[in-house]
């Protein structure tokens, strides 16, 4: 790439231009099958420029920032002087280095290049190694202005900057390699690493240049070349140490010139490729490969051999290359080159085992890269350490030779650019290299695999989800495209099936195939089309090559559907029906399908530009055309549906109406349009008509009221008489009779007009009613025609503004304008002038709203009326609801009474004196009889009543009815309710006249109540009864006061029945002087039977006296003989017993004591008669 870079612009614009015309070229030819694809790639590249732009700008911020950071840390690293250094001089070498090190870096900002753009290399090595020529005369390319090409001539005194375009070199003094320095002290190399460090802290060098020279292995001793080694090792143990870094060391052996042989072994060598070419040794190991020193004499071995290949070339060349020499002297400096180099290898061996053979505590080992022969210059004579020990003298003593070219270099310029700063990207932190580049190759391939996978799920999922959408998708329109389902221009199932000459719904049929109804299957259809089919990520780069069905023809298809499935065809049966000759009537459902109809003529003949685009948002075709259709609901789901596509916020506005639904140009041509007209206005005809009837009961009402008014004043004459003779009952009844019907009739006239609405709001009047009839009926033809007048001007705009115009719009609205203008004129008022200006005072006496009553006039005069009339008739309750209600009925009468006069004080309004007065009357004549109307009903019911329920024992014993103890306790409840209502307060409220009937029906229902109260505790429980027998002295003494009776003891002993007893009680023996007690028994006790017997043990009775039936001791009392006492409670009586042989009777003396005193003599004991007859 960075040769690419370097090429000059106009071979870089060739490149690209053979690049990109390639491309261009595909571009286009895939743009001319898919035209999307250049709006794609447009944006595309906007895009991708956008990025790059920020992209570039995000790297020119971060190289700013960090040049900041970097310039700030140099300069307080450049002004900071270390507190180890106390000397002036030293200070001023460790100034001058700072301020070399801060051009060459201000170099790299002046060239606008970023300080990690190109490797840097440190050159190292002893004073005098030759670093500094070996940089200079290398001849990779150093650009102009960037260095003085003479720095360093005559020593380098710290450091010197060689930018070339492949790297920087840092060309080191020797001294700063070798400087003694105190511990703990800051010596100048050491800052030159600070520096470093702060200028590249990510990378400070990409590595290493160790110059070793040829002349100092070949002079110096074992002790000094060991020294030196440990000397640099230690250095290069401080980079490791304080830069952090791993980076490839190459050693170059420089001044090899001196050599023995190494000129005359190459000075033919002219060939610029082969003098520049590397010459050396490459470590083919590793870079986490220990060291081995044996390595580089094997290494060298193989060098050697083909460098003692080539001195049997040149040996066998006899001619000498230097006329003035001899090609014996040529040929000992050929021969001995090889072993000079070899003589050299265990020198090298022991330096570079110092230095790179690395221990337990040692730093993470240098990569050593490999060992290279160099010459910068021929200068100096040659050093031969073999012809020197042979001569026993300094190597340094030996004559000089010949002179030789001094500006010539060897091996120098491959060296830095093929393999020094290739290898620049080898530095590292890591201990591993092994390892790292094993993880970073798991990482890489791990993450390959990662991403390959991921793809492979995404493409799965999405591949998945395209099935889901599209696949869903698919099984509908497949159905709906499918030609077997079309007939005759319509899609099947349709919404609506003919069968017989009627229309079925077809809306919730189920659609073949799919468990949806034909409206669901629409609204499904609607809703696939409406759902964007989302293209995965992974596939969406494909999309621009695809031509696939989009959302708009979805939902052109969906539109379509509709309109030959649903909308079609019930346009087409709506016009079938109105066309049919057998139909008959007209409905509201016509109405509106015939409004639908309209609409959509009127909008398929607008005309172009005029209007707007799509219908209504209120406008429901379906809900409009299917009841009329096939008289079911349509479903609004359908209509919603409509709204979606066809509204003006419809997706398909713009298509609305389609110009089949409406296709005849005039209305001559379309039928059923015209039938349609025909009904609708015949149906308006008839709503004129029932305006009409209802004007007719409001001049109806008039006439009643007039009436009533009639009715009233004669009844006002009537009570106003002073003088009341034999005819005014008949006269009153006949005048109540005449307002009541007369009232009746306008109340329910008035009623009618109320419920039936016909002044438009709660409040009638003749003059408001008759007016708003009028303005109804004109109204109802605006309302009725003059809608579908409107839905055409809405639709048609200027298209029917020409009456005269052949349009159908102008036609249709023609034709109902006319039809209008006749009905209108048919509402006129139907009461003359003189009878219409009269209105307002019949309304103003008998329709103004009353002020408290909230109605008008004549009801509140009529409802008083009503109810003084209704005083007089006696409430008829039922008999079982009359007792204990007579005071309060008559209260209530009373109160009824109060309450009319009441509602006649607060009457305002004309005639409201002559109205009281007359109420009053009123209740003078109703009120009384009203009170002896009911006395009268009490009397009778109460009667009644105790007819119903008297029987023995309240009343004289009767074998056909009996009462029980309840019907007793019933009995009891109803005396005491009715001795509660006949209190004497009460009857003074009732007229002389019925109060005597009252007062006798009071006296006996006191007489009755004293004899149930006799019978029954007033727990409702029967009355005890004691029978004793009296001892033979009372027995004579009473039957004194019995005439004619026979004693029962005075006949022989042997003729009676000594022994006596009452059934179910013990026996007692009858000539006991002291009175007996026989039973005890209640007064319901039945079937009581006293019998006697010879002896006490006698098995049946001798004598038996039976008194039969409930009651026992009441009816022994009306069938015996008997004596009352005074207080009622002791009775006795003479029991009838057969003689002897059936003989003359004898009689028995017993008595009966009740628990309550019977309050009547027998004699005068209630007979039915006497207690409920008047």
């Amino acid at each position: 790439m960075r040769e690419l870079l370097n090429l000059p612009g106009q071979v870089k614009a060739i490149v690209g231009g053979m690049v990109a015309l390639p491309l261009l070229a595909l571009v286009f030819m895939f743009a001319r099958d898919y035209p999307v694809l250049l709006g794609f790639l447009a944006i595309g590249l906007v895009v991708l420029g956008l990025v790059l732009v920020l992209y570039l700008l995000l790297l020119k911020w971060s190289a700013r920032r960090q040049a900041k950071r970097m310039d700030s840390a140099l300069s307080q690293h450049n002004t900071a002087a270390p507190s180890s250094i106390s000397g002036p001089a030293q200070r001023a070498r460790l100034d001058d280095l700072r301020r070399n090190f801060e051009t060459g870096v201000q170099k790299f900002r002046s060239a606008g290049k970023d300080l990690y753009s190109l490797p840097w290399y440190a050159i190292v090595g002893e004073p005098g190694s030759g670093k500094t020529e070996a940089i200079r005369h290398s001849n990779i390319g150093f650009p102009p202005g960037l260095q003085d090409e003479f720095q360093g001539v005559g020593g380098t005194i710290n450091m010197n900057w060689w930018f070339t375009n492949f790297g920087v070199v840092l060309d080191t003094a020797g001294r700063l390699l070798f400087e003694e320095v105190k511990p703990g002290a800051t010596n100048e190399w050491k800052e030159f690493l600070r520096l470093l460090n702060k200028a590249r802290p990510n990378c400070p060098i990409n590595g290493l240049l160790l110059a070793i020279p040829a002349d100092s292995l070949i002079k110096d001793t074992a002790e000094e070349i060991e020294k030196k080694a440990r000397q640099i090792a230690a250095q290069l143990d401080d980079i490791q140490r304080m830069l952090d870094i791993r980076f490839p060391v190459f050693v170059i052996l420089t001044k090899c010139d001196l050599i023995a042989g190494f000129r005359e072994f190459f000075q033919d060598l002219t060939d610029p490729q082969l003098q520049h070419q590397m010459f050396g040794w490459a470590n083919p190991d590793p870079l986490d490969a220990p060291f081995r020193p044996e390595a580089v004499e094997e290494h060298f071995t193989e060098v050697l051999d083909s460098v003692e290949k080539r001195r049997l070339g040149l040996l066998a060349d006899p001619v000498p290359r230097d006329a003035r020499g001899r090609r014996i002297e040529e040929v000992d400096a050929l021969y001995a080159f090889p072993g000079s180099i070899r003589a050299l290898m265990p020198r090298l061996r022991r330096y570079l085992e110092i230095l790179f053979a690395g221990g337990e505590w040692s730093q993470k080992p240098l990569f050593l890269r490999g060992i290279y022969l160099c010459s910068s210059m021929q200068e100096g004579k040659a050093l031969d350490q073999e012809l020197a020990e042979a001569l026993g003298m300094e190597v340094d003593s030996l004559p000089e030779g010949k002179a030789w070219e001094r500006e010539k270099a060897f091996f120098l310029r491959d060296l830095f650019t093929e393999k020094v700063f290739k290898e620049q990207g080898l530095v590292t932190r890591a201990s591993n290299t092994q390892k790292l580049l094993f993880r970073r190759r798991a990482l890489l391939f791990g993450t390959g695999a990662v991403c390959l996978l991921l793809l492979l799920g995404l493409s799965w999922i999405g591949a998945r989800a395209l099935r889901g959408t599209v696949g869903e998708q698919r099984p509908y329109w497949a159905y709906a495209a499918n030609p077997d389902n079309w007939h005759r221009g319509y899609w099947s199932p349709r919404i609506v099936s003919e069968r017989d000459g009627a229309f079925t719904n077809n809306q919730d049929s189920e659609v073949p195939g799919f468990d949806l109804s034909l409206t669901e299957f629409h609204l499904r259809l609607d809703e696939l089309a409406t759902t964007r089919l989302e293209t995965p990520a992974v596939f969406r780069p494909f999309l621009v090559l695809s031509r696939g069905v989009g959302e708009r023809d979805r939902q052109e298809a969906r539109r379509e559907l509709f309109e030959r499935g649903v909308l079609g065809p019930l346009v087409d049966a709506a016009r079938q029906r109105f066309d049919d000759p057998d139909r008959t009537g007209w409905s509201g459902e016509a109405t509106e399908a015939l409004a639908v109809l309209l609409r959509i003529g009127a909008a398929a003949h607008r005309s172009p530009g005029g209007g707007r685009a799509g219908a209504p948002e209120d406008f429901r075709p379906v809900a409009g055309l299917m009841p009329f259709v096939t008289g079911g609901e349509a479903r609004p789901e359908l209509d919603e549906l409509f709204a979606r596509m066809y509204s003006v916020r419809g997706d398909a506005a713009e298509e609305w109406p389609p110009a089949w639904l409406s296709p005849h140009a005039t209305l001559e041509e379309d039928r059923p349009i015209r039938a349609a007209l025909d009904g609708f206005l015949s149906s308006v005809g008839e709503t004129a008509a029932t305006v009409r009837e209802d004007m007719t009961t409001i001049t109806d009402l008039r006439r009643a009221l007039l009436r009533l008014e009639t009715a009233e004043a004669a009844l006002v004459e009537l009570m106003a008489r002073e003088f009341r003779g034999a005819e005014f009952p008949d006269r009153f009844a006949a005048a109540r009779t005449e307002f009541i019907a007369a009232y009746d009739q306008a109340a329910r006239l008035h009623r009618r007009s109320l419920e039936d609405a016909l002044t438009g709001d709660d409040w009638f009047t003749l003059e408001r009613g008759l007016s708003h009839q009028v303005e109804r009926g004109r109204g109802q033809v605006a309302a009725t025609i003059g809608r579908l007048q409107r839905i055409l001007r809405e639709e048609s705009g200027e298209a029917v503004a020409n009456a005269g115009a052949a349009t159908w719009p102008a036609q249709v609205h023609a034709r109902l304008e006319s039809r209008r203008a006749e009905l209108e004129d048919a509402f006129a008022p139907p009461l003359r002038e003189t009878e219409t200006a009269a209105l307002t005072d019949l309304d103003q006496r008998m329709l103004s709203r009353h002020r408290t009553d909230d109605e008008p006039l004549f009801m509140v005069r009529g409802s008083v009326y009503r109810a003084a009339f209704g005083l007089a008739d006696a409430e008829a309750l039922p008999i079982d609801e009359l007792s204990g209600r007579l005071g309060a009925l008559l209260e209530e009468s009373r109160g009824g009474m109060d309450r009319v006069r009441r509602q006649a004080a607060d009457y305002e309004g004309p005639g409201a004196r002559e109205f009281r007065l007359t109420v009053d009357s009123l209740l003078d004549v109703s009120g009384g009889e009203r009170l002896g109307n009911l006395a009268a009903v009490y009397d009778q019911g109460v009667r009644e009543q105790l007819g119903r329920l008297l029987a023995f024992p309240l009343i004289a014993p009767d074998d056909e009815q009996i009462m029980d103890r309840e019907a007793v306790a019933a009995a009891g409840r109803l005396l005491t309710q009715v001795q509660n209502d006949l209190v004497p307060d009460t009857l003074e409220k009732i007229p002389s006249g019925q109060r005597r009937g009252l007062q006798d029906l009071a006296a006996k229902i006191n007489r009755l109540a004293g004899i149930q109260r006799s019978l029954l505790t007033p727990a409702g429980n029967p009355a005890a009864v004691v029978v004793r027998v009296p001892g033979v002295s009372q027995q004579r003494e009473a039957l004194a006061d019995f005439a004619g009776r026979t004693d029962y003891f005075a006949a022989a002993a042997e003729t009676i029945f000594p022994i006596f007893n009452v059934t179910g009680f013990d026996r007692l023996r009858l000539r006991a002087e002291a009175e007996q007690t026989a039973a005890r028994f209640r007064a319901d006790q039945q079937d009581l039977v006293f019998q006697f017997f010879r002896s006490l043990d006698g098995e049946a009775p001798d004598r038996s006296v039976t008194f039969s039936g409930a009651w026992g001791p009441i009816r022994l009392l009306h069938d015996a003989a008997h004596r009352r006492s005074e207080d009622g409670k002791v009775w006795q009586l003479l029991l009838d017993i057969p003689g002897p042989g059936n003989g003359e009777p004898r009689h028995l003396l017993i008595s009966l004591e009740f628990e309550n005193a019977l309050p009547a003599r027998i004699e005068d004991w209630p007979s039915w008669e006497t207690a409920a007859a008047r």
